[in-house]
């Protein structure tokens, strides 16, 4: 017996952990199988019935679990009969890949044999035997991941639900970053073929959201930065992570609805205001774009950008100027230009040479060196076919900042 039982015999009295066997907490999913990836609620069945198991998930038994606690559990609360024999099926039709070296072969298995759900919702019982090769996989494995299970319970998307995976197994490592091609952490993500084809889609519809998601809900603060590209398309990513020293909030979240979850990651955003006096140390993005682009005093730099606002009257805290702290790093968008890529959203422009960090560049101290386009407030525009609309985002990395000397990419919210 190996270590992953073991560990899951432990977590099975802990009713806020789950362990799952290294080969499925870090597996990819074959190219056949991304053309159906289970969905959300499939893997959410699987940890259940995983936590039911315990230590006794490789016996070759049948598991039971009574209908009415199935439906206490968060997510599964207003399924009927129908929709848990669905999941039932969707859970049975996953096919897994395991390659042995051991023993010179490559095995071919599903997660569960059988399962029966009860009509009778009040009395009944989900009954459930796992695969004879998935059992044999997780009794001899020495690798295991110890999962939140409250938090796995809580995400709302398949991507974050699997980067909680990712992490976790990996959480105890000396060494806590990893580089992943775009094809490695599209397979672990669960990405369905055909599907976010561009980096700028699948970043932000899925590795974006899913990190803010773990960060919000899960014990890991998560972030990653670009560190390859091929012909201009990025190909590489790092992944970096740590543990939170508090977890009171990531615990508040996980009992939070989804919906007010989501809420918070919006209200996340924080408006990006230049400091009203004083230099620009300490001030983020301003200090990294100040020490990315020039070597001049921080408080000369701040007085030359205050005194050319005043005289645009650009106010220093305009309401459209907004900042995210997302903690991922500012991209580079050449590649996706040179692909055509983008995600046709109209409130979406790229600023190049008018960025802080540009003029920085250009300009000398002598003249106005931070003179940007900038948008004063509504009620203070002079000329709004030069004006324009724009509004400036930055993202910043919580292990390393890169600021991009081609553009910024920049949401933006159209005036009338």
């Amino acid at each position: 017996m190996g270590y992953a039982v073991n560990s899951a015999e432990t977590s099975g009295r802990d009713p806020a952990q789950l362990t799952k066997a290294g080969e499925l907490a870090d597996g990819q999913y074959s190219e056949r199988a991304l053309r159906n990836p289970p969905s959300l609620q499939a893997l959410k069945l699987q940890d259940v019935l995983m936590k039911n198991a315990g230590g006794k998930i490789a016996d070759d038994k049948w598991h039971e679990l009574p209908l009415a606690t199935f439906k206490q559990v968060k997510g599964f609360r207003n399924l009927t009969h129908e929709d848990v024999v669905r999941l039932f099926e969707e859970l049975r039709s996953v096919t897994m890949r395991h390659v042995n070296n051991a023993e010179g072969h490559t095995a071919i298995y599903g997660l569960i044999a059988v399962g029966r759900v009860d009509m009778d919702e009040g009395n009944g019982k989900l009954r459930y035997k796992f695969d004879d090769e998935f059992r044999k996989i997780v009794e001899q494995s020495n690798l295991y991941a110890i999962l939140d299970y409250r938090a796995g319970l809580a995400m709302s998307s398949r991507y974050a639900h699997r980067l909680h995976e990712m992490i976790s197994f990996r959480a105890a490592r000396e060494r806590q970053m990893e580089r992943f091609t775009v094809e490695e952490l599209r397979a672990r993500l669960g990405v369905q073929t055909g599907k976010l084809a561009t980096w700028t889609a699948f970043k932000q519809k899925a590795l974006d959201a899913a990190i803010d998601e773990v960060n919000q809900s899960s014990r890991f603060r998560v972030s990653y930065r670009i560190t390859k590209r091929e012909r201009r398309k990025t190909a590489e990513v790092e992944l970096t992570w740590e543990v939170k020293e508090a977890l009171e909030d990531a615990k508040k979240e996980q009992e939070a609805h989804s919906v007010a979850r989501k809420g918070r990651r919006a209200e996340a955003k924080v408006r990006l205001s230049f400091p009203e006096s004083g230099s620009v140390k300490y001030t983020d993005p301003w200090e990294q774009l100040a020490r990315a682009n020039s070597n001049w005093d921080h408080g000369k730099i701040a007085d030359a950008f205050r005194s050319f606002c005043s005289q645009k009257g650009i106010k220093l805290g305009a309401q459209p100027v907004t900042y995210q702290a997302r903690g991922h790093g500012v991209e580079d968008l050449a590649q996706d230009e040179a692909s055509g890529a983008g995600d046709g959203d109209n409130h979406l422009l790229k600023i190049r040479a008018a960025a802080f960090g540009q003029i920085l560049k250009m300009r000398t101290l002598d003249g106005y060196p931070l003179a940007m386009r900038c948008v004063p407030p509504t009620d203070n525009l002079v000329d709004k076919s030069t004006v324009g609309s724009e509004v400036f985002e930055v993202g910043t990395a919580a292990h390393q900042q890169r600021i991009s000397d081609r553009a910024l990419e920049m949401p933006m919210r159209a005036f009338d």
